[in-house]
Formats: C-alpha cells, structure tokens, sequence
C-alpha cells in the first residue's frame, strides 16, 4: 500500500521525535542544562517543549491516543494521576497539595510523551537505544576520570542545586547529577537494548555500561547491572563470553579490593571527592555488612515508613508523607512509599507495575524470558529507591516494557524481514511500536489502520 507524502513526513517526525525524547529523557538534559549550565533555564520549560513537540502526533492519530489511553500503561497511568489527585484535594496538610500536583503534572506529561514514543518503529528506536546508552556510559566515565569536565566544580548556582538534588562528590553520574540516577538509566538501557548477543555494539555497550556503574558506587546499580547481564546470559541475549570475561574481571576485584583503592588514593585529582565513602560503599557489597551510615539512614526511614502504613493500611498517610515529615529522606522503597502514602491501594499499584511486562504474553508475543527479567529488575530497584515514579526515565522505561520490551530476537527477525536495511527502512506494511498490519497480533493492545 503507498503512502502519500503527508504519511510519510509524519512517520519521520515521530521517528526524530522519538529520538530527540529518548536523549533528553534518559542522559536528563533538562536538568543537567538547568543544573550545571544555565540555572535561569528551568528544566519544566524543555519538558512543556516535548508535550508540544507531540501534539502533532496526537492530533494525526487521536484514535491511536485514545486508545492508549485504554492500554495497560495508560490505565495504570491514570490510575495514579486519580489517586494522587484524590489525596490533593483530601490532605489537610497545606503544604502537601504542591509536592502532589508536581506528581500530577509528571505523570500527565509522561503520558503524553510515552504514547509519541510508542509510536516510533521498533527496529528504529532498537538501533538507537544502545548508542544512547553506550554514551551515557561514556559520559560517566568521563566523569569519573576528569570530574570537573562535565559538571563544573564549584558548581555555578547560589542555592547549590547539585547538592539539593543528590550530587555526590567522587561518585560519577555523567548528565544525571546524581550517581544512583545514572547507574539506574544505564541498567534500564542495557536491558531496553537486548538482545545484544549479534551486534558488535552489545560488547562495546557491556564493558562500558559494567565500568561506568562501577564507577558511580551505586550498590543497587551495580546488582541490577549483574542481574541484567545474568538474565541475558541465561537467555542467550548477550555475548557470552563476554559476560565470562566480565565475570572473572569482577571476581579479580572483589578477591583484591585494595587494587582500587590504591588506584582512588593515587588521583590526586580527586581531593573534593569523598573517597572513604567510595571505598565504603564497595566495601559492603564484599563483606555482606551493611552498616555505614547510608545503610542506617535506610533503614531508619524504612522502619518509618512501614509504621505509617501500620498506622493507616487503607488509604495510607496521604500523598507526600514521606516527603514533607521530618526525617532529612523519604523511605528509599518503592513498594514501602506506595504503601505508607496510598496504603493498599497504592501496594496494588505498586504490583500492577511489576506485572505490565507481562501484558505481551496476553498479547501472543511470547519473550516470558525478557517480561520476568524487566519484572525482577524493577522489583530489585524498588527496594532501594523511592523515585520511580517521579523520574522521567523510570516512566518512560516501564511504558516500553508494556508495550513488549525488550524485544525478542524472533520480533526483531520479524521487523527486519519487512524493512529495507536491517529493520530500519520502513516499508508498505511495516509498523511502529503500536501499530500492526491487519490480523496480525496487536503490539499494544490496540491496532491502528496502516496509512493511506
């Protein structure tokens, strides 16, 4: 079927658009821009550029938006953005309803960029997400080897923004600003990117991806690291001999720690580092002891937050609860913060989002292997972080993993068989994430007409 001139711009429109979303979103421009480029340029203004940006998108396949408003992500999507906005005009605390709509506003615009990320081709965004994350692991790298190349150091803002949002001095995080950020970016796309196992770029991605999270000290990054690269090995979605290497490197290090420490006392360049810290938080991962002050600050507001779940099991706190009490940080659980803001009904939530990889199963799309992986990857990090749901990244990953991410080998053979070079051309026939030829098994759990 040919497509007429006006089809085909807008395909390569949402197809740059993609792209442009995907930088921006998972190296987090916006805030690395306002934070350590120009503080006047607030990043809300980059995020109101994109909705904008998609509003093309909407207006040409309305039918397909309202439909993914009906799909597992949007439902579950506007789940919270009901509940978030129930608690808003229920909390008697005054001020709660800022830190909520802030929520609120996250969650809508989310929305709205993952549905124009879901309209890009899937061998297309396939090719670029491992670039994306090959650079971002580049980028931590630099920064860990030259840490005033990429974030300026003193920082150029009066109220020190870094600081207020995590920047943690001798710990890289490239853009991210915060090194737990960067090491939870590149975990999501080493998995985004599978299978690796037949593209040379897969052994350039794994070895930067495994020094650069070493690199930020990110305990729960570097397990996550570890459980991607096992579950692709396990899968046959990896380079194998690759991840023997990456092993025996590991085991080296861990037998002989005092290698890396002599390597972070001999940088001299690293005197406004905390290297003691470095060296700590390492350290706990060898010895099984989790008793520096990070671990017990955890666990502290972790015993908080389960007594204010204990307190109100139903409906919970409120929204922001553990955000506006009076410990210096909220809960660092994903699942514990759902429960002690939203009570059970945020648990259920909580548990809808380890469940939406699945949707492909119900779908006929098979890949149990890749949905349990992406499950167990985030269960795994919503034991050590809170944010999920309010980092941009974090949304956007979890819309690709509903929506059959990542993709099997099988679904990539498919995609290459009807495009012109490696399944990135499009051809007459050929499909974006949400959309499928007639009769064929929909992507996304809707189908849109091929374009006319």
């Amino acid at each position: 079927m040919q497509t007429t001139a006006p089809a085909r711009m807008l395909e390569r429109y949402a197809d740059a658009l993609a792209i442009g979303l995907v930088l921006l979103i998972f190296l987090d421009l916006p805030w690395y821009i306002n934070g350590a480029l120009l503080p006047a340029l607030q990043s809300k203004v980059f995020y109101f550029a994109m909705f904008a940006a998609c509003l093309p998108i909407i207006a040409a396949r309305s039918a397909d938006a309202v439909r993914w408003l009906g799909s597992s992500y949007g439902i579950w999507m506007l789940g919270l953005i009901v509940m978030n906005l129930a608690h808003m005009l229920g909390t008697l605390d005054p001020e709660a309803p800022k830190e909520i709509f802030s929520r609120i506003e996250v969650l809508g615009l989310m929305l709205v960029i993952t549905f124009a990320l879901s309209q890009a081709r899937q061998g297309l965004l396939h090719a670029v997400l491992p670039w994306i994350g090959l650079l971002l692991a580049g980028l931590v790298i630099i920064d860990f080897l030259a840490p005033d190349r990429i974030i300026p150091q003193p920082i150029p803002d009066e109220g020190d923004l870094l600081g207020q949002l995590g920047q943690v001095e001798g710990r890289a995080s490239g853009t991210m600003g915060n090194p737990n950020k960067a090491g939870e970016a590149m975990a999501l796309l080493l998995l985004l990117s599978m299978p690796l196992a037949r593209r040379r770029i897969g052994w350039l991605l794994l070895g930067a991806v495994g020094a650069a999270t070493l690199m930020t000290a990110s305990r729960s990054s570097i397990a996550a690291v570890a459980l991607v690269v096992a579950g692709g090995f396990v899968l046959g979605t990896v380079p194998r001999i690759l991840v023997v290497i990456m092993a025996a490197i590991a085991a080296l290090l861990a037998m002989n720690p005092q290698l890396i420490v002599d390597y972070l006392l001999g940088r001299a360049d690293l005197g406004f580092g905390n290297i003691e810290n470095f060296v700590e938080r390492l350290g706990t991962m060898l010895s099984g002891e989790f008793s520096d002050p990070s671990s017990n600050e955890r666990i502290l507001v972790l015993e908080e937050g389960l007594r204010l779940f204990i307190e109100n099991p139903i409906i919970g706190g409120g929204a922001a609860a553990t955000s506006l009490w009076d410990l210096p940080v909220s809960v660092h659980n994903q699942a514990v913060l759902m429960l002690a803001e939203y009570g059970i009904i945020g648990g259920a939530f909580w548990v809808a989002m380890l469940a939406l990889p699945f949707a492909r199963l119900l779908r006929g799309q098979g890949g149990f292997g890749q949905a349990a992986l992406a499950s167990l990857l985030m269960l795994l990090f919503s034991s050590a972080t809170h944010n999920m749901l309010d980092f941009n990244y974090w949304l956007a990953a979890i819309a690709l993993f509903s929506i059959g991410w990542p993709p099997t080998q099988q679904r990539l053979d498919a995609l290459a068989e009807n495009s012109e070079v490696g399944g990135l051309a499009r051809s007459e026939g050929s499909e974006s994430l949400v959309a499928t030829p007639p009769g064929e098994m929909l992507e996304n759990d809707f189908e849109r007409p091929p374009s006319s």
